[in-house]
């Protein structure tokens, strides 16, 4: 198959482009390897429209288990070029690969315009790379975080001080889980993120089994002390779980604030007698829809 050149030309022709969205929907696998590169030049020409481009959207088909063996220069390459962005949607691997060039050219790049963020996967330093200039930031929506091991305590801390520094707009979140010893400066985020309407707290493997409910207990005082009262949905990953007496105390302590929909990855834990279901339908009733759906499995909560 020949390359699409009517495709290249068209976009080349583009005098006002803001907008620019790419499809993968080869129907067999075998059929990428009957074409000559369909990206790279596609790619390349969008270069010249990074004044005026501002609205990115790519979805790449890739197998998972071989992400690793593609080439995504093309997109990495072009991706650097575009600082005018402000909605920037990627399904694709193209931020796993953490190769010191493609890192640090991030570090280089500012998209100080960037108000929606949306990856299906990224390495956190990465994320944080991209996020660190973007004061205009309202939505970061992260799948999956992908971090060495080795660095997650730093780069973590990191990440969710570039957000407590720099994303004073945020309305939805996404962050991996923090550590026990990163509690004052999540406390620092939710205080300064007054605009927050969803929190994602991703679960990581990194934290060590056992502490689950004292996490609960934190988490519920720190939200109750400093958190937004536009806050109107929380997604608590398996590491946190709330003891009846502590979500009982929340619910109080809620009172007179907007409702608030809750949900629990952990849904097995709220499930083992029916003292959970008791004590959500008494608030549920008292404080008129106080919380909801509250025990859901999501995969894809967005």
């Amino acid at each position: 198959m020949s390359r699409n050149k009517g495709t290249i030309k068209l976009i080349e022709f583009q005098k006002n482009l803001k907008y620019f969205k790419w499809v993968d929907e080869f129907k067999e696998d075998y059929y990428w390897e009957l074409l000559e590169d369909p990206y790279t030049e596609i790619f390349n020409v969008l270069k010249k429209h990074a004044n005026t481009l501002n609205h990115f959207d790519i979805n790449l088909q890739f197998d998972d288990e071989f992400f690793n063996e593609y080439d995504y220069s093309f997109l990495q390459d072009a991706f650097l070029e575009l600082y005018n962005l402000k909605i920037l949607e990627i399904e694709a691997p193209i931020f796993l690969n953490n190769d010191d060039y493609f890192s640090k050219e991030l570090e280089m790049v500012a998209y100080r315009n960037l108000e929606i963020l949306e990856i299906d996967f990224i390495d956190i330093y990465q994320v944080n790379c991209m996020v660190k200039n973007s004061l205009c930031l309202r939505e970061l929506r992260i799948n999956d975080f992908h971090w060495n091991y080795d660095n997650f305590y730093n780069d973590s801390l990191n990440f969710i001080r570039t957000i407590c520094e720099n994303c004073f707009l945020i309305e939805h979140l996404t962050v991996p889980m923090f550590l026990e010893n990163q509690f004052i400066e999540f406390e620092k985020l939710l205080k300064n993120c007054q605009n927050l309407r969803l929190l994602y707290l991703k679960h990581t493997t990194n934290i060590k089994g056992g502490n689950e409910l004292e996490f609960g207990d934190y988490l519920s005082n720190v939200l109750i002390k400093v958190a937004s009262t536009n806050l109107r949905k929380l997604i608590i990953p398996f590491d946190i779980r709330f003891s009846l007496k502590t979500l009982e105390t929340f619910f109080e302590k809620w009172k007179g604030r907007p409702a608030i929909s809750i949900h629990f990855d952990d849904y097995y834990f709220y499930q083992k007698d029916d003292s959970y279901v008791k004590l959500f339908d008494k608030y549920k009733v008292e404080k008129g829809k106080l919380i909801d759906n509250l025990i859901v499995l999501l995969n894809y909560p967005f």
